[in-house]
């Protein structure tokens, strides 16, 4: 007869009941590794001594070598047939229960456990919990701290191939100390490997530049919206026809003139005459106080 299984299980909120038919082929799934606690088991199979008036003893029935392993399972039974004639102490069907146990789920808490066959019933209760061999378990965590270890140095290369250079990274912000730049004149710094102009204006720049008829201009911007403070000019050092470097302080506005083709930019940076199409660009920057400038 079909061995009829019902396992009552406690989980952490709600209880969940299963029921299996079981068969050799489903034995075969499940791995021996449990750890039980407070077993009860009754009605057992019983097996007789030779007289058949008594059952054996869980020692008589089990080999010296099993019974470390079986000494979870120590049972007492009653039998279910007619006439049975009493208690006795009974290791059964142990292999099975394990190999049940443990291939139903990682983790549980059996409250019951009934196991129908003919006449007879076996009712076990006790706490089950599954365990990991030391030699598995010392793999695993080897396992695991040689995957972090490679992907920590995999996650750096991939990071360090992906992004730019350290030689870009340190050009990304220039600081400059506007105290080094005179009323006047021009200075000339480096930023991402492009020239940075930084001209101090004085008054007579300012309102000159500011008076402007924007109108006129092939590339039409107010002075104010090229400049934070308006007696610091920061440009990018590029003509914009060619890409030549302008000279400071020449031209035939007091800005900046570029020889290769003979445009002529204002104090302000923006195209007056000449082939160049757009004012020289403005970057990125902010002041960090009233004597530094961050650019980038």
């Amino acid at each position: 007869m079909t061995t009829l299984l019902k396992l009552n299980i406690l989980g952490n909120l709600s209880q969940q009941r299963c029921y299996l038919s079981t068969s050799p082929i489903l034995h075969s799934w499940f791995v021996k590794l449990t750890n039980v606690t407070q077993v009860n088991t009754e009605a057992a199979v019983p097996k007789h001594t030779r007289k058949r008036n008594y059952p054996l003893t869980y020692e008589q029935r089990q080999f010296p070598k099993l019974i470390g392993h079986t000494k979870t399972w120590n049972t007492f039974n009653t039998s279910n047939l007619r006439d049975g004639k009493r208690k006795a102490e009974i290791v059964s069907d142990d292999l099975f229960l394990r190999q049940f146990i443990y291939g139903t789920w990682h983790s549980l808490f059996v409250t019951e456990l009934i196991i129908k066959r003919r006449h007879n019933m076996i009712i076990l209760s006790g706490l089950v919990t599954r365990t990991i061999h030391p030699r598995r378990m010392y793999f695993l965590i080897g396992l695991a701290i040689t995957s972090a270890y490679m992907a920590k140095y995999i996650v750096r290369d991939i990071a360090a191939y992906v992004g730019p250079a350290k030689d870009v990274m340190s050009l990304a912000k220039v600081e400059i100390k506007l105290d080094a730049v005179p009323v006047g004149k021009n200075a000339v710094f480096e930023w991402r490997n492009k020239p940075i102009f930084v001209r101090h204006r004085t008054a007579q720049e300012i309102a000159r530049e500011q008076g402007v008829n924007v109108a006129q201009l092939r590339d039409p911007q107010n002075d104010a919206d090229r400049v934070q403070k308006s007696e610091w000019l920061i440009v990018i050092g590029i003509c914009t026809h060619l890409g030549c470097i302008p000279i400071a302080n020449a031209g035939e506005f007091g800005g900046y003139y570029c020889p290769c083709h003979g445009s002529h930019y204002d104090a302000s940076g923006r195209i007056r005459k000449g082939p160049a199409p757009l004012n020289l660009e403005v970057p990125q920057y902010v002041f960090k106080d009233d004597s530094t400038v961050v650019i980038g």
